[in-house]
């Protein structure tokens, strides 16, 4: 039996992948089948993510340090859109970014709120909601948290709906001046642990105070999107949360064309865990959902998933390690 594949168009992680698997001879007939339909499907599907948070905390540095593809605001909105008062959206690929600064002032803040709230209602022509992930970000720097609970109380909960959880991401940007704002003496390598330290404090407080006041279990990501100094922080962990909270059948339309890639931009980060190894699982689980973990054996992307699972591993890894230009030695 031959299978065609339809066309994905040239570059970006669908075709790559695309490719790979019509040229593997070790994935039968029903897992390139599997594969052909979950890539059209989300070939023909669109990502759409809603970045929310006060002026000045980096909402939309946040956005451009990700999306390096997305064009500008300036370059895509019409006069009207581009008012204060008005939420921001951009789109290139199949990615569309809703941006909302809150700017403090009462009239300009409630005809955004009407907007959000009327975003997070919208269904899209499945009958599923619209928005696919709320990303509220608030400054780490000053460690108030409060805001951003409160943000999220009076903008985005009451209009999330049931499991808001799932489509809810809270990230602290500018975690590089959190040792500033402990203390101004002292070594660069003290004020580096108390960074890491508070940021543990501040990730305790704001999980206890949403469990406490709306039922939700969220911890928030520590990032600098656009520090003063050096490199990004964290952006390669803030890609792995991402695409394990996507549906599984938007997740390859993440990688496809806009994102930020190589080293000077992803490599830094809290050394926490694999993020790289965490993406490349979340993707294998969107082929084979039986397996939440990679089906890893030995460090093994797919090997405990028989022939069939080893092969789309390695298509995998080397699909994403091309589109990000990154190695799993690195990461």
């Amino acid at each position: 039996m031959t299978l065609i594949m339809p066309s994905f168009g040239d570059g970006g992680f669908v075709s790559d992948i695309r490719q790979q698997v019509l040229r593997n001879n070790h994935l039968d007939d029903n897992t390139k089948e599997r594969f052909k339909e979950i890539l059209s499907s989300s070939l023909s599907s669109q990502i759409n993510m809603l970045f929310i948070g006060e002026e000045g905390v980096g909402v939309t540095s946040t956005v451009d340090a990700l999306f390096k593809k997305l064009p500008h605001a300036e370059e895509t909105l019409s006069l009207s859109q581009r008012r204060s008062d008005s939420v921001t959206r951009r789109s290139a690929d199949g990615m569309v970014i809703w941006d909302c600064a809150i700017s403090g002032d009462g009239f300009k803040d409630h005809q955004k709120r009407y907007q959000v709230r009327s975003l997070l209602e919208e269904t899209d022509k499945n009958g599923k909601p619209l928005i696919d992930l709320v990303v509220a970000v608030f400054d780490a720097s000053s460690m108030h948290i409060h805001s951003c609970v409160s943000t999220l109380n009076h903008w985005v909960l009451p209009s999330l709906g049931r499991f808001g959880e799932n489509r809810l991401m809270v990230l602290g940007n500018k975690a590089d001046n959190l040792s500033r704002s402990l203390s101004d003496i002292g070594s660069s390598r003290h004020c580096v642990s108390d960074g890491e330290l508070c940021m543990d404090v501040v990730a305790a407080s704001f999980r206890y105070q949403m469990i406490d006041k709306f039922g939700l279990d969220v911890r928030p990501v520590f990032c600098a999107a656009n520090p003063d100094t050096g490199a990004p922080f964290n952006l390669i962990k803030l890609l792995s949360v991402m695409t394990k909270q996507l549906n599984h059948e938007k997740r390859p339309m993440l990688f496809n064309r806009s994102l930020v890639w190589g080293e000077k931009s992803l490599s830094t980060h809290d050394k926490q865990s694999r993020y790289l190894a965490r993406i490349e699982d979340s993707l294998f689980a969107t082929f084979f959902t039986e397996f939440n973990d990679g089906a890893r054996l030995g460090g093994r992307l797919g090997e405990r998933a028989e022939l069939n699972g080893q092969a789309a591993g390695k298509i995998i890894q080397q699909s994403i390690g091309n589109t990000l230009r990154l190695s799993n030695d690195l990461l």
